[in-house]
């Protein structure tokens, strides 16, 4: 109940900041007495997400634009733009924002993802311009959550959760061979990999110079390195919670849209402080949000292997042998994930001292990757440390049965001894 409570309570906050500062429901404009540089934050979100989460992304973009002048634009619709993958609007949400400005005239357009909030008011995200050279139209972050294999990663991986494009005819002549890709590749349209494996594939390509004119900032510059929780400085930009369940992300975002009516938010370097404030709790709601999560789909391996991880880490009663019972569940709803029966195998040995079972679940995974040495290795560990444990066993049991036979003799002696003169006497043959 008390938990209900407080997300109640952010979702009326969040609610009320919206009524009074957004001018419609979709856009909010740029104070009067803030400066005004010509840049514009966009962002989508599909109905669910507008009513859930989301009520929380908007409440505080919409204060942080606000403060700073910018204009806050907001897509809600469960349809794909031109018939294709919904994750595919933001492209055509920062053309659209970009037609929208006179070209030539300066400015920039901000996409954030939906599941990214601004946590440091302080700073103005258009100043950001000023550390990338003037050449150098699109900045953007680097992404850590994902291999280097992975087609999103072109000769560097690029997170498309965030990204400032200048007003420039380059821009714009970008912005439209983006969305090309998508004509020319279909698998791109709908396929896992989206419109971040099409930028990939410009930048891989060097269309137009893309790569002199692109900034490659660090990853947490404006967006956030996964999980998103083991490093968020006070200071940092945004926070995106990429890859969390919606549980999480509500408990999170209404935690921090809660800071919007505090007395410390009457300034941006209070709420900003006020936010800071804050951080420390995250590890506590992003606990509760994965119970939550959990609690909705039990069966989901993605959220059992994170909560394992919550749960090992709280020291508390029982933890680690939840935690494993979590990852053999995980292991076990994905039989053909190599890595999560690594995973299990790992934390069997390491914190449960159940090699036996490490053993068979690095077995199953060299069935799934025949050629991966580090899995060997694991293996060849495990098998070790089985025999020697089959080995303690055997030689307990055999300590036990000679004690027991030890304890038997001695038994059967003391009755003969103790019970020998009330035995029956034989009868003699007369």
């Amino acid at each position: 109940h008390h938990e209900q409570k407080e997300i109640m309570r952010a979702n009326l906050v969040a609610t009320l900041v919206l009524l009074v500062h957004a001018a419609t429901p979709s856009q909010s404009q740029p104070s009067s007495s803030a400066p005004s540089p010509s840049f514009t934050i966009v962002t989508y979100m599909s109905s669910d997400v507008g009513e859930g989460y989301g009520i929380h992304t908007k409440a505080i973009n919409t204060e942080y634009a606000k403060r700073h002048g910018y204009t806050f634009i907001v897509h809600e619709t469960d349809d794909g733009r031109g018939g294709r993958d919904v994750r595919w609007n933001k492209v055509a949400a920062v053309r659209e924002a970009m037609q929208n400005m006179e070209a030539g005239t300066g400015g920039a357009v901000m996409w954030m993802d939906a599941d990214a909030v601004i946590t440091n008011f302080d700073k103005a995200a258009h100043e950001l311009l000023d550390q990338a050279a003037p050449a150098q139209d699109l900045l953007i972050c680097r992404d850590l959550s994902v291999p280097r294999e992975k087609p999103t990663c072109a000769p560097v991986c690029l997170n498309t959760g965030t990204f400032i494009l200048r007003n420039t005819e380059w821009s714009r002549r970008f912005l439209d061979r983006w969305w090309q890709s998508a004509n020319e590749h279909p698998d791109l349209a709908f396929g896992g990999s989206h419109e971040e494996a099409a930028l990939a594939r410009l930048y891989s390509t060097g269309w137009e110079g893309i790569r002199d004119k692109t900034n490659v900032f660090g990853a947490t510059a404006f967006n956030s390195a996964p999980p998103f929780l083991a490093d968020h400085p006070a200071d940092q930009l945004v926070l995106h919670a990429s890859g969390e369940p919606s549980a999480v992300r509500s408990l999170v975002f209404g935690h921090i849209a809660q800071s919007l009516s505090s007395p410390a938010g009457a300034s941006s370097t209070g709420l900003s402080l006020y936010m800071a404030s804050l951080l420390p709790e995250l590890s506590s709601l992003v606990r509760r949000g994965y119970e939550d999560a959990h609690a909705e789909d039990p069966n989901d391996p993605k959220v059992m292997t994170v909560l394992a991880s919550l749960v090992r880490d709280s020291g508390e009663a029982g933890s680690l042998g939840r935690a494993g019972g979590l990852l053999k569940r995980a292991m076990e709803a994905t039989p053909e994930d190599a890595n999560a029966a690594v995973t299990y195998g790992a934390f069997a040995a390491q914190y449960m001292g159940e090699w036996c079972g490490a053993r068979d679940a690095f077995m199953a995974a060299m069935r799934l990757q025949p050629g991966s040495e580090t899995t060997a290795q694991l293996l060849r560990g495990a098998v070790e440390g089985c025999n020697k444990a089959a080995k303690k066993r055997s030689s307990k049991r055999g300590t036990v049965v000679y004690i027991l036979a030890g304890l038997v003799v001695a038994a059967v002696m003391a009755l003969v001894v103790c019970g020998g003169g009330d035995a029956p006497k034989a009868k003699k043959n007369k």
